[in-house]
């Protein structure tokens, strides 16, 4: 592979390969192009390409990307495990003040039909009875 010198424009080759995509790899090219506010998708493939085949190169010359130091990650998967950890304890709290209204309005409704029934059954049937 020849380096061009820097500040030199890259030339775009002849040759045209099309390619199909996955329809999830379209959706993703074009939330990228209305993210940067590309018009055509062939510079942003492009770009994709570019930073795909660099990091293939830096995989292979066994570089990589990490800017952190080795504890900095851990300390920050724990950060975040116990961030959605308490955001989990919260919806679930929600979810069961929901429930307990749920649940005694459910309570009313069954004592309602209840009291509903007996008075049904006093004046239709009882008073029939006594009378």
């Amino acid at each position: 592979m020849a380096i061009r010198p820097r500040g030199r424009k890259r030339s775009l080759s002849k040759r045209v390969s099309s390619f199909n995509m996955y329809m999830d790899q379209v959706y993703q090219i074009r939330a990228i192009m209305e993210a940067t506010g590309a018009v055509k998708d062939a510079p942003v493939i492009r770009e994709l390409l570019d930073e795909a085949l660099g990091a293939r190169r830096r995989k292979a010359l066994g570089i990589t990307d990490s800017e952190e130091p080795p504890g900095q990650e851990g300390a920050e998967t724990l950060h975040t495990l116990q961030t959605l950890l308490l955001k989990l304890i919260r919806r679930e709290e929600l979810v069961f003040r929901g429930q307990n209204v749920s649940l005694s309005l459910l309570q009313e409704a069954l004592i309602e039909a209840r009291a509903g029934r007996k008075v049904v059954f006093e004046e239709l049937v009882e008073k029939q009875w006594i009378a």
